[in-house]
């Protein structure tokens, strides 16, 4: 749905990526983010796993801008990942995206 939404406004995801409940480990999604030069990733996860994707993240250098809908701004996603997601808000793609889950 997220791929269609995209596509009807001119935008391709350069990768799609899914990931697991509870995961932990990011690195295997975020090495794939990293090599499709994407600008964005959308980031669709409960807190906990945004609140570790986003530490993961920043600790691997990527300058990539996190979007997502509000659980990536919730409290329990902040609190836990500050500062690495510090400032983040919902917004539009711009840019090559790499969509998750």
């Amino acid at each position: 749905m997220f791929v269609h939404f995209l596509k009807e406004r001119g935008k391709t995801p350069v990768v799609d990526i899914s990931t697991e409940v509870q995961q932990a480990d990011f690195t295997p999604e975020l090495t794939k983010v990293r090599a499709s030069g994407a600008t964005h990733v959308m980031v669709y996860n409960h807190e906990e796993e945004n609140a570790r994707f986003m530490i993961q993240l920043r600790k691997m250098g990527l300058t990539v801008e996190p979007i997502g809908e509000t659980t990536l701004c919730a409290q329990t996603t902040i609190t836990p990942a500050a500062p690495p997601s510090t400032g983040q808000v919902p917004r539009r793609a711009h840019g090559r995206l790499a969509g998750g889950r």
